[in-house]
């Protein structure tokens, strides 16, 4: 098993959290801490980045609606950059993609 870790970098404009491992309940503790940290300065975005993601069950869902509840509390926007995979894949197919601002995928 991969526990997720959670890097938080501060940007000049906004905070990104870069999401490594698995995304599933046991993570949530860890997602949790760090959107509060992340929230806690008030930024008008927040950008979770999923790229190094690995894995996603129905709990992770379940985190990531929560992150969007605690950025919507907090007045901030919430973005979703680097979906692809099976997250992608499962967002799709329980039509939470419209649930989430997620950054349009880069053209090459």
């Amino acid at each position: 098993m991969t526990v997720l870790h959670v890097d938080l970098l501060r940007h000049p404009d906004r905070p990104v959290m870069h999401l490594v491992g698995e995304l599933d309940i046991t993570a949530l503790p860890v997602l949790r801490r760090a959107v509060d940290a992340a929230l806690a300065a008030q930024p008008a975005t927040l950008e979770v980045d999923v790229a190094a993601l690995t894995f996603c069950d129905s709990s992770g869902l379940q985190g990531l609606l929560q992150v969007q509840h605690a950025a919507d509390q907090n007045g901030a926007a919430l973005r979703l950059t680097h979906v692809q995979g099976q997250l992608h894949r499962v967002l799709r197919l329980t039509r939470l993609e419209a649930a989430f601002d997620i950054a349009p995928a880069a053209t090459t």
